[in-house]
């Protein structure tokens, strides 16, 4: 990991335990995993109160597309389609995403030859 991807995961951790709600630590858990290039530390670290404002977003969805029942409303977001909110709202693009997928791969075959 470079220096800027560090400095990206502690902004965003510093930021979620400050919030410390369970939202807010499965957003930073997210973001955490996919930030393991400069492109996507970039697009973090551009962005103040990101946590916060993720949380927002994701919140503001759910009551969009609640169903009101006669127990009350609720909507039930898949984990994938949050993180897909999370990263079209960082604007992480498919070819970041590919960038870091060429980068495990090519860690995970570094490993393997020194086994």
């Amino acid at each position: 990991m470079s220096r800027k991807t560090n400095e990206a995961i502690a902004k965003i951790t510093e930021e979620s335990t400050a919030l410390g709600d369970a939202l807010s630590q499965q957003i930073e858990e997210h973001l955490t995993e996919i930030c393991i290039t400069d492109a996507v530390a970039d697009k973090i670290l551009a962005q103040p109160d990101l946590i916060k404002k993720i949380g927002e977003k994701l919140t503001k969805e759910a009551k969009n597309k609640a169903q009101k029942t006669s127990g009350g409303s609720f909507y039930y977001m898949s984990p994938l389609e949050a993180y897909q909110l999370i990263e079209e709202f960082c604007g992480i693009t498919a070819d970041d995403k590919a960038a870091q997928k060429k980068t495990v791969q090519f860690e995970q075959i570094l490993i393997e030859d020194l086994i």
